[in-house]
């Protein structure tokens, strides 16, 4: 049985057969004269993480989000230049955990956080958006 969820993501218009093979859909309605277009599936099997990654690995870029599912919690993502970032997310924010016993931010959430801004500006920067 799998968990699927709702996701979306934005990719280069020439990548779209890629995401389509992961069950993606383009969004109807969307300007032929840009080099990104809006992508959904509704049924997308764990986020579909795996793909992703080795998409990501492939240097695809890409950004967008996804719902929660029964086993994950909803996240936001970026890809860009053979990475992927998806930054720990609390109710739909982005979050950083406080370490009480340490009485401190937990650095790994922060450096998650800095390198998902960066890959998702780098990801914009390459869809053209």
């Amino acid at each position: 049985m799998s968990d699927c969820c709702f996701s979306t993501m934005a990719v280069r218009r020439k990548d779209i057969a890629l995401f389509e093979e992961l069950g993606f859909l383009a969004e109807d309605g969307q300007p032929a004269d840009t080099s990104y277009v809006h992508m959904f599936n509704e049924k997308c099997n764990y986020a579909e993480y795996n793909a992703l990654h080795k998409l990501a690995c492939d240097h695809v870029p890409f950004y967008g989000q996804n719902e929660p599912g029964i086993e994950y919690p909803g996240g936001l993502f970026a890809s860009a230049d053979g990475e992927i970032a998806w930054p720990a997310q609390i109710n739909g924010m982005i979050a950083v955990r406080f370490d009480e016993r340490q009485m401190a931010v937990v650095e790994r959430d922060v450096f998650e956080v800095r390198r998902y801004a960066k890959l998702l500006d780098r990801a914009k920067t390459l869809l053209g958006v």
